[in-house]
């Protein structure tokens, strides 16, 4: 008598028990006989409906990566060494952590090429060319950082005089309202000596007459 699941039952002295026998599971048995139960679907252009969700689902997850990408990371640890974050610009999608777990992995699995990258004899120059067109990015040369660098600091020091000849001009002004403008009144001291001096002159003159 079969169960449910498969099992056997018998009877013995009246009783149902479960045959033990049919509890041990043939997986091969079973697998042969799951593989029979499958239906050959043959798929072609005109059956298969292709959308943009078909070529979603075969993108590749960020920790995946595939031999095309293996090659270039070998070349930028070759160029940039463990500068992972300059390495990660390489990757569209790959951060630091990625670029860093990759090469863990390829430590502990391929450690000679590893240090062929890193101090062997494999070690290549940068190509800033080559750099911008993995990161499809533009970046500036050294001599236009350091141009724009010296305008910034010449426009902050002209700012800079700017604010003290204000502030000069102004404490100027504020001393002269609360004492008076001490060269207007030497001018004006030095008039009223010349105008005593002409009428000194002009009584010599006439008690002379």
């Amino acid at each position: 008598m079969l169960g449910p699941a498969g099992e056997r039952y018998q009877i013995i002295n009246g009783e149902i028990v479960v045959d033990s026998r049919s509890l041990q599971v043939d997986r091969h048995a079973r697998a042969a006989q799951e593989a029979g139960e499958l239906e050959e679907h043959e798929e072609n252009d005109f059956t298969h409906h292709t959308t943009t969700a078909t070529y979603l689902r075969r993108k590749t997850k960020p920790q995946q990566w595939t031999d095309e990408e293996t090659d270039k990371f070998f070349w930028a640890l070759s160029a940039f060494g463990t500068d992972f974050d300059t390495i990660s610009r390489m990757f569209p999608g790959k951060s630091r952590k990625h670029v860093k777990l990759k090469f863990n992995r390829e430590e502990r699995a391929s450690p000679a090429r590893i240090s062929d990258a890193l101090v062997g004899r494999k070690k290549v120059g940068m190509d800033m060319d080559e750099y911008k067109r993995a990161t499809g990015k533009e970046y500036q040369t050294a001599e236009a950082i350091y141009a724009e660098q010296k305008e910034a600091e010449d426009k902050f020091e002209a700012e800079q005089r700017a604010i003290a000849e204000a502030k000069a001009e102004e404490e100027r002004l504020r001393k002269e309202a609360l004492f008076g403008n001490p060269n207007a009144a030497e001018a004006e001291g030095q008039g009223g000596a010349r105008k005593k001096k002409g009428r000194g002159r002009k009584k010599m003159q006439e008690a002379t007459w």
